[in-house]
């Protein structure tokens, strides 16, 4: 799927320690606004998709969920396991 960059925030956004980066637009027209979130203890990357308080996402919930799921293959390793000599 491809995003388009499209001008805003478009979506009230609370958090003062958040830095707003860019506002993405689907293909089928629904928008996000992207945040940097110092507050966690790794920085994470915020989509708002909406003005109220849970209309929002982070890219960790969404790996966390990918990752989770079963019907999902299994990932390549992308650094294998030492072979035993």
């Amino acid at each position: 799927m491809v995003y388009t960059v499209v001008p805003g925030p478009v979506f009230k956004h609370d958090c003062q320690e958040c830095s707003y980066q860019m506002t993405i637009q689907a293909p089928n027209g629904k928008q996000a606004d992207l945040y940097l979130c110092p507050k966690s203890q790794i920085s994470q990357v915020l989509a708002r998709y909406g003005n109220e308080p849970s209309e929002y996402t982070t890219l960790a919930e969404q790996m966390g969920a990918i990752l989770n799921n079963p019907s999902i293959p299994e990932l390549p390793t992308l650094f294998p396991a030492p072979s035993e000599s």
